[in-house]
C-alpha cells in the first residue's frame, strides 16, 4: 500500500538538529533544577567535606552529603571511576564542564566528540544520585547514547558551516586551477589565424562550430570532453531537492532513534495491560493519578474529581493515543508526500496536555522533544517554505552525486558497526525486561552502560493511597537572660516547605497538634 511505506531507517537532517538544539536546552534546564537550592542540592552528589587547613577552627563552607560513598546500587570498578562522587569542588567542576559541553552541543561544534563527552557527563551525574532519578534520566541518557551515532551536526551548526565554507573554498581553488590550466594550454598551442567565431581553435587552427563539438564530444558534451550530468538524473535531483529529500539520512542510527521512541511507549504499555485500570470498562486510571499528592495540579484534580466520566474518557484516549500514533510513525514513510508528522504532531500535543495537569515538567518536555525526530521533510519545507529558496544550481547536483559514490571512510564504519550493536542490544534488553527472554547475567552490558529498557509509567495500575513526605524542624526564636532556652518562641516549621519557598517564616508553620 502507498499509504504505508515503513521508513523507520529515515529521518530528517532538519529534525534531527532541531532535537540537538532543544535537548542542549532541556540538559542545561535539568542541570538548572538540580541546582536549584545551591549548596543544599549539591550534597547530593559528593559523599566527603574538604578537610579544613591544620590549626583553623573547623568551619565548613558545604553542607556535609547526604549520601554515604558506600550508598551506591553500582559496584563496578569502571562505576566507581566514571561515578565517583568525591569532594564538591570537584562536582562544581563537572557540572560547569556539563554545561560547557551542553552549549557546543546546541550549536553544533564538534558533534561527535561533544555528544560522546555530553553522554558520559549526564550519565556520570544521574548515577552520582539515583534516588533522584525518574523515568526521564533513563529516556535522556538512551537517546544522547544514539546521537554519538548519527550525524547530529549535519545542519544547522557550526560544524555545518565550517564544511559548506570548505568546500566553496575548494571551489574556487578549482576554478582558478581550471583558468590556469586553460591560460597554458592557450600559450603552448602553435600560432594559427583565430577567427571570431563561436567555435574554438584546434592545433591546426581549424575552428569547430558548438555544433561540431557537441558529435565528437564524448557522451554528448560540448565542453571539449568533460562529462555532464544527463539530463533526466539533474531533474531527479533538482526534484528531490525541492521535495527537502537531499536532508533525508538513511542509517542503522536513525533506526535505533525512531524505535528508541516506539519501544518506549511500548514498553509501558505493555506493563499496563496486565492490570485493570487502564483497561475497558474499568478506565479508573487517570481518576487516581489526578487523585494523587504527587505533581497533580490542584485546579486539575478539582476538575475531574467532579467530572468523574471525563477522567474515563482521559484513560481511553491516552492509551489510543499511545497505542496507536508511535506505531503509524513507524509505517509512515519519510521522502515524498509523508504524512509522519501527523501522528507526532499528536504525540506532542498529547504530552503538553498532560503537562497541563500534571507538573512533570522533565518528563513531559522529554518526550515532546524526542517526538521532534519524527517529522518529515515535507513538515519543514512547509514549515519554512524552503522549496522556493532551494537553488538551482547543477554544480552542486554533480558534488552530491560524486559524495554519494565516494567509499565511506573508517569512522563511518565504526559508527556503523556500533549502531548495530546498540540496536540489537536494545531490542535484546527490551524483550529480557518484559521476560520474553532470559538477559544474559542478568543484562550486564545494559547495566554497564546504563542503557536500561525499563519503562514504568504509571503501571500496571495506579496507586490507591498516597504517600506525603513531610520533614519538621523546630527554630528557636530568641533565649531568655539565662541563656536558657524559651520554650514558648519555638516555632515548628516545615522544612522542604521552606526550602521550597525560602520562607522560614509564619507560611511555613506547622499548627496541627500532631507535629507539635
Amino acid at each position: 500500500m502507498p499509504f504505508l511505506r515503513p521508513q523507520p531507517h529515515r529521518i530528517d537532517a532538519r529534525s534531527l538538529a532541531a532535537f540537538r538544539i532543544l535537548i542542549s536546552l532541556f540538559i542545561l534546564h535539568d542541570i538548572y533544577r538540580r541546582l536549584e537550592h545551591g549548596r543544599l542540592s549539591l550534597a547530593w552528589y559528593y559523599s566527603r567535606l574538604p578537610s579544613d587547613p591544620p590549626g583553623r577552627i573547623k568551619r565548613n563552607y558545604f553542607y556535609p552529603p547526604v549520601l554515604d560513598p558506600l550508598d551506591t546500587p553500582h559496584g563496578s570498578p569502571v562505576h566507581k571511576i566514571w561515578f565517583y562522587r568525591g569532594s564538591p569542588q570537584l562536582q562544581i567542576a563537572i557540572f560547569v564542564g556539563t554545561i560547557i559541553i551542553a552549549i557546543l552541543f546546541g550549536i553544533g561544534y564538534k558533534c561527535q566528540i561533544t555528544s560522546i563527552l555530553l553522554w558520559l557527563f549526564m550519565n556520570g551525574i544521574q548515577n552520582r544520585s539515583p534516588h533522584l532519578a525518574d523515568g526521564s534520566d533513563l529516556y535522556l541518557r538512551n537517546m544522547l547514547l544514539w546521537c554519538t551515532v548519527c550525524p547530529i551536526g549535519q545542519v544547522w551548526s557550526i560544524d555545518a558551516r565550517r564544511r559548506n565554507n570548505a568546500i566553496k573554498k575548494n571551489l574556487v581553488k578549482t576554478k582558478k586551477c581550471d583558468r590556469d590550466n586553460e591560460t597554458n594550454l592557450a600559450e603552448s598551442m602553435p600560432t594559427a589565424t583565430i577567427q571570431k567565431s563561436s567555435g574554438i581553435t584546434t592545433r591546426s587552427g581549424t575552428v569547430l562550430t558548438r555544433r561540431q563539438q557537441a558529435a565528437n564530444a564524448p557522451n554528448g558534451s560540448s565542453d571539449g570532453g568533460s562529462s555532464r550530468v544527463p539530463k533526466n538524473t539533474k531533474s531527479k535531483a533538482l526534484e528531490d531537492r525541492l521535495d527537502g529529500n537531499q536532508y533525508i539520512i538513511q542509517s542503522v542510527g536513525a533506526l535505533g532513534c525512531t524505535l528508541q521512541i516506539f519501544l518506549m511507549y511500548y514498553g509501558a504499555l505493555y506493563r499496563r495491560f496486565a492490570g485493570k485500570m487502564w483497561m475497558f470498562p474499568n478506565l479508573t486510571a487517570v481518576y487516581y493519578v489526578m487523585n494523587n499528592a504527587f505533581a497533580t495540579r490542584q485546579w486539575a484534580a478539582d476538575f475531574l474529581r467532579a467530572h468523574p466520566e471525563l477522567s474515563r474518557a482521559m484513560t481511553g484516549g491516552a492509551m489510543i493515543a499511545e497505542l496507536a500514533c508511535p506505531i503509524a510513525c513507524l509505517l509512515a514513510s519519510c521522502d515524498g508526500k509523508s504524512w509522519r508528522h501527523v501522528p507526532a504532531i499528536t504525540l506532542i500535543l498529547f504530552h503538553l496536555s498532560l503537562y497541563a495537569c500534571m507538573r512533570l515538567f522533565n518528563w513531559q518536555f522529554m518526550s515532546i522533544i524526542c517526538c521532534v525526530i519524527l517529522l518529515p521533510p515535507i513538515f519543514w519545507n512547509r514549515l519554512s517554505g524552503a522549496a522556493s529558496a532551494v537553488s538551482r544550481s547543477s554544480s552542486t547536483t554533480r558534488g552530491q552525486a560524486n559524495h554519494a559514490t565516494r567509499q565511506p571512510s573508517l569512522g563511518v564504519r565504526a559508527k556503523c558497526v556500533l549502531s548495530c550493536f546498540f540496536l540489537f542490544y536494545m531490542v535484546y534488553n527490551w524483550c529480557g525486561e518484559r521476560n520474553w527472554i532470559a538477559k544474559h547475567d542478568g543484562g550486564d552490558i545494559g547495566e554497564f552502560l546504563r542503557y536500561n529498557q525499563n519503562w514504568l509509567m504509571y503501571g500496571p495500575d495506579v496507586s490507591m493511597s498516597s504517600l506525603v513526605t513531610l520533614i519538621t524542624g523546630k527554630i528557636q526564636d530568641s533565649q531568655d537572660s539565662n541563656n536558657a532556652t524559651d520554650t514558648s518562641k519555638e516555632r515548628r516549621i516545615d522544612i522542604l516547605k521552606a526550602i521550597r519557598t525560602r520562607d522560614w517564616g509564619s507560611n511555613s508553620e506547622i499548627d496541627h497538634p500532631t507535629y507539635l
